[in-house]
């Protein structure tokens, strides 16, 4: 019988043991206050008698009828008589977005859960107008385009509270559809006083392109977030939710004009000009006949600036030279200024070949000026030469490869394909040329190879290597080119052998280096050793040659 009831009392003590070990682990949930206003802040706090992870509790059920706060988490430990305890608690920062009574719902962890707080939400009293205290300022420079076209928008944002007072605070940019919108500018913020009252001001600038006819809705930027301010009735601090108005403004692009001849260029404003410069740097003058040496070099430097477009929509300007002309361009370049303006500078350098009188091309562009809705012409001057003939001879350049342009991607209702045609027939004549030159190059150097005096070849071309070596030393890279040519083409006969293109590969590279944009010190170091060797084993095939006879 004792050791029944012994057996009972243990049942009953091991069951108590449960029971308290069961309520130490707990989880509840308390608010500061249950009668709260619209958007006022309270501090909800969630506590475990146990050790739990910073995600056992998921905040996320509360976005449905609450602003939230970024939640906190602490976790501690106390050891009293060798009995330790864990307490995790959290902590966030509530406010309730709608009148009634709003429930905050029950949160369960690892099998605990806490009980459903109610609360009371009154109307809130003197609550600040958004209008007020956030404003936006949009223009638009021009709201009429064309195809191709551009425009400037600016955005300002007027933030009359502190800005230390927002939550989460982002701009929505500006978009349009059937539009191009993009960046003009980096976002700017600093301090101005409006209406006597120092406030923070947002500014950016977007540009605008058109890219085909129609009428469109800009859709302004907009501010997102929330304000916190304090109730001075109350003394109690509210989230007020930001979403600014979006305000709206009409664009409308017409139609290209079926009358405009050539590739289409809208600008609202658009100058072409150019300079001219001799090898040595000085100015050549578009009114007077300029005398020039055959085989120097002339710089040309033509600049456009258009205001209402974009880089990408300049013509690549292509100008048919004549034939005794040798004409190396430049990739050209562009720049953008903080008004929209865009520069387009292409440099070219050009090598008259033969002497006499010389004309150098001008150059018309047809662009559309959308201020007046008319067709107008730019035009920059021809410019004339007289080509005196040139002891030292005629330096030969490299050819000069352009980068690619980069692809364009063309309104279907817009014409893009001229830039393209102009320059494949401009490639196309000077293959043809270049063939016919050849062609009447290889027939001369045949006839020369007939029987001749041989006391006109040695005066001629009489020069040895050390002479060849003084002209070098001298550093003029036409009187260089001149002798060694002549040296090629007196003492060997092979010309497409690789020994005689590695000395004009060289030349190449000097010529590279005088009268490229990029240009680079040359040393005649390479180019003299490769004669040299070349003059070597000239000489050693001789010497075979006459031992085997």
């Amino acid at each position: 019988m004792m050791k029944k009831g012994a057996k009972l009392v243990f049942v009953l003590v091991a069951s108590l043991l449960t029971c308290f070990s069961v309520f130490a682990q707990s989880l509840q949930a308390s608010v500061n206050k249950t009668q709260v206003a619209k958007n006022e802040v309270i501090n909800l706090r969630i506590m475990a008698d146990t050790e739990l992870s910073s995600d056992a509790i998921d905040f996320d059920t509360l976005k449905k009828d609450f602003f939230l706060g970024q939640p906190r988490y602490g976790r501690s430990s106390n050891n009293i008589n060798g009995h330790k305890t864990v307490r995790t608690e959290w902590s966030i920062s509530i406010a309730p977005m709608k009148q009634g009574v709003v429930t905050i719902p029950s949160f369960t962890a690892e099998g605990m859960k806490t009980e459903p707080i109610k609360l009371r939400v009154t109307e809130s009293q003197a609550e600040p107008n958004l209008d007020d205290l956030f404003s936006f300022d949009m223009s638009v420079d021009n709201h009429t385009l064309y195809p191709q076209q551009s425009a400037t928008l600016r955005m300002q944002l007027a933030i009359k509270v502190d800005p230390r007072r927002l939550d989460n605070p982002q701009i929505v940019p500006p978009s349009i559809d059937g539009m191009k919108i993009e960046p003009a500018s980096d976002m700017k913020q600093g301090q101005r006083i409006i209406d006597g009252l120092e406030v923070t001001v947002v500014e950016q600038a977007f540009r605008i392109t058109a890219e085909k006819p129609g009428s469109f809705s800009l859709n302004g930027p907009q501010l997102t977030g929330s304000y916190i301010y304090g109730d001075s009735l109350t003394g109690s601090t509210k989230i007020m939710p930001i979403k600014t108005n979006v305000q709206q403004m009409p664009i409308t692009v017409k139609p290209i004009p079926k009358d405009f001849e050539g590739n289409w260029l809208p600008a609202s404003a658009l100058e072409m000009t150019q300079s001219w410069e001799d090898e040595q740097g000085n100015p050549l003058s578009a009114n007077a006949v300029n005398s020039v040496k055959q085989g120097s070099s002339i710089t040309r430097t033509i600049r456009v600036r258009a205001r209402g477009t974009q880089a990408e929509y300049l013509p690549r300007i292509g100008i048919i030279y004549p034939s005794t002309l040798r004409v190396y361009p430049e990739q050209p370049q562009f720049e953008t200024a903080r008004d929209g303006t865009v520069t387009m500078t292409m440099k070219q350098v050009l090598i008259p070949t033969e002497a006499g009188d010389l004309t150098l091309p001008g150059y018309k562009l047809n662009w559309w000026d959308s201020n007046r809705d008319q067709a107008r012409e730019s035009e920059i001057a021809e410019l004339n030469l007289k080509v005196e003939k040139s002891d030292t001879g005629l330096i030969t350049l490299p050819e000069s490869v352009l980068p690619t342009q980069p692809t364009q991607t063309a309104s279907p209702t817009v014409p893009q394909g001229g830039v393209d045609t102009i320059w494949q027939t401009l490639t196309f004549v000077f293959a043809v040329l270049w063939l016919v030159s050849s062609a009447i190059a290889i027939g001369l150097w045949r006839k020369r190879k007939a029987p001749q005096s041989t006391e006109v070849m040695m005066s001629t071309h009489n020069a040895s290597i050390r002479d060849i070596e003084d002209v070098i030393k001298q550093g003029d890279s036409i009187k260089i080119e001149k002798a060694v040519n002549d040296y090629l083409n007196t003492h060997y006969a092979d010309i497409e052998s690789e020994a005689v293109q590695a000395v004009r590969t060289e030349l190449n590279v000097m010529n590279q280096s005088r009268f490229s944009s990029t240009q680079q010190p040359w040393k005649s170091d390479t180019l003299l050793a490769i004669l040299k060797q070349l003059s070597k084993d000239k000489t050693t095939k001789t010497s075979h040659q006459l031992e085997k006879l």
